[in-house]
Formats: structure tokens, sequence, C-alpha cells
């Protein structure tokens, strides 16, 4: 019998092509469009739309520049991200002003997909929406160095492939046109070019993701000036109700992890207490978040069985916002097994 084997997917057997052939894969190394380190390159390729939100207040795209502006009364000629600070000042000159940022049309605007449209009036902006202002948005602070080269799988059809991308626009282009049956790999070694212009090596799927996370703190979000001072994890905790939206343990080896805390909605209180409710049933456990040198840490517990895989004094705070925040375990002990442990809440 004739076989073939794709040694980046390792060594579990998905299945037989047809009586010729061979698929072997290894779901640990296998991504799909929903696993967090898909989210993350995705959120490095795109298109930055959150930089200019002095002018546009929208993270749903960016206003190609040039553009000519006017705010309380001064006209601007924004050329690059410099200008902004210029705009930031004017706006805190006094408390009587509207701030509004008033373009002269007609202006450019780009989507994270990098596609264009030309908008003709402030009508028509005013009717772009999209629905991840609320979301975490692009990572501005680390750049692939391509090409780079990623090896495919259609689990429907059985078919393999190696596809060479060579931009931002062709990763993230990448990415979103991935079907639900589709995995793929990373060919490693990968090239990262971080914020202060140094070049480093990334040899797994671990090291990429550990490489942006640590990136993501690198990345300036201020627009020009020092704006309100942010809120505590603590402060976004308490501020309402939540529930995980994406979960993923290490005894799961599905691409596409179930979700096992559908259901629940968690409270979190100021004194340590947290408690999660599904179909009238409430269990109480206790929540607090320290520091791990440069890492803040959530240490959750439940007693109650439903809840005991989130029991864990490990979690990685990766990220937060107002209304999400993420967690992390790379600790590795032995409890679990290999690979990740993530959870994501988001508030209801």
């Amino acid at each position: 019998m004739k076989k073939i084997y794709l040694v980046l997917f390792g060594v579990l057997l998905f299945g037989c092509q047809s009586e010729e052939t061979t698929i072997v894969q290894n779901n640990s190394d296998a991504l799909v469009r929903t696993s967090p380190l898909t989210s993350l390159v995705s959120r490095v390729c795109q298109n930055p739309t959150h930089v200019d939100d002095i002018l546009d207040q929208s993270s749903c795209y960016s206003v190609l520049l040039p553009v000519n502006v006017m705010v309380n009364g001064e006209d601007f000629n924004v050329e690059d991200q410099d200008d902004f600070h210029d705009i930031w000042e004017n706006m805190q000159e006094s408390w009587s002003d509207d701030d509004i940022v008033h373009f002269q049309f007609p202006i450019t605007v780009v989507f994270p997909d990098f596609a264009q449209l030309v908008v003709n009036n402030q009508a028509q902006l005013d009717t772009l929406t999209c629905s991840g202002d609320g979301d975490f948005h692009e990572i501005r602070c680390v750049d692939f160095v391509f090409p780079v080269n990623v090896n495919t799988y259609d689990t429907n059809n059985q078919i393999a492939n190696t596809v060479t991308i060579y931009n931002n626009a062709g990763f993230y282009d990448f990415i979103d046109n991935l079907a639900s049956a589709e995995i793929f790999t990373v060919v490693y070694p990968v090239t990262l070019t971080l914020a202060s212009g140094q070049n480093i090596t990334v040899n797994s799927n671990h090291e990429l993701e550990d490489a942006i996370e640590d990136a993501i703190d690198d990345c300036d979000d201020n627009w020009g000036g020092p704006g309100p001072e942010p809120m505590t994890l603590e402060q976004i905790a308490v501020s309402g109700t939540w529930h995980i939206s994406y979960c993923d343990d290490r005894m799961s080896r599905s691409p596409q992890p179930p979700n096992i805390y559908e259901g629940y909605n968690f409270t979190f209180l100021d004194n340590g207490t947290v408690t999660a409710v599904k179909n009238n049933t409430v269990s109480n456990g206790t929540w607090s978040v320290y520091q791990d040198g440069s890492h803040t840490m959530m240490d959750l517990f439940f007693p109650q069985s439903g809840l005991q895989g989130l029991s864990n004094d490990y979690w990685k705070v990766t990220e937060y916002n107002p209304t999400n925040f993420r967690l992390k375990d790379d600790h590795d002990d032995g409890r679990s097994g290999d690979g990740n442990e993530y959870i994501y809440f988001t508030k209801n």
C-alpha cells in the first residue's frame, strides 16, 4: 500500500483517504479557525483599526491617511499617526468643546481584511458598524517575516496541501477563509520582528504563542495622549456578570473542543467570592488576582464537581478589557497531560 505521511501532523491516525492513501496527523500541532493561536496570528496580520480611534471612534475600520479634518473649529492635515497627538491636545484645551472630528469627504476607510471603501459623507460613514468593537483589537507590536509556509488538511475531503504566504493581507485572508473542516500547521522555524526591531526565531506553536502574548504588553495602545486610567482586572471582574465563551482543556484532543461550561453565569464579588448559576443551581467558589513576576495571575477555586476544572492557581491572564478577560494555563506539572488550557470570560 502506498502511504503519504504529513510529518508535521505527527502520529495520530485520522483515517484512510482510500485503499491507496493514509493520512497521518497530530492534533497537538493542528490549528483551526477558533484556536487561540489562530486568533493571535490573525490579529497580528490584520489591518490596524484601533490605532486611529481618535479620528473615527471605531475599531471596525481605519481611515486611510492623509486626511483633512476639523476639530473644534481648527483644521488639521493628518498625514501620519504623529499628527494624532495634535488632535488630542486640541480636545484637551476646553471642556466646553464638542471634540467631534469632522472629515473633509470623500475619505477611504480600510477594514481589518484590508478591503477599502470610499465614503462620501458623514451619513454613509455612520452606517458602518461592526460587532468586534468590544473584542480585542490588533496586535501591532510584532510582525512576521515573510514568506511563511503552512500545511493544510481538509478533514471532509481528506485533501492535504501546502500554502506559501507572502504578506499580512495574505495570512489574514488565509485564516478568514478557513472552513470548519480545515486544519493547518505552521511550518517552523518562523521569524518575528519585535517592536524594538529585534528579530527572534520561534520553532513551535508554544513558542509562537508565547512570543505574541509577551509582545502584547509592548503595544502602545495610546493614540496620542494619556487618556483615562485603565480599569484593573479586579475592577472589571466585579462590574457585571460573565459567561465562559471559550474553553479548551488538556484532556480534550479535539481541535474544536466543546464548551463544557456553557449555560453558567458567573458573578465575581470584591470580597473574593464568586458564584456560578446554571438552571437555578448555585455553585460557590473563591477568586483572587496576584502577580507572578511580570505576569498577572488569577486563582479560581470551585469545590463542586462540575466546575472543578476551573480550580487552578496557575491561570495566567493573557489579556483583558472591560468586556473580556482571557486565562491560560501553560504550567506543566503532569496533572493534565501535554498542552495548554484556556478559559475566556465574556461579559453578559
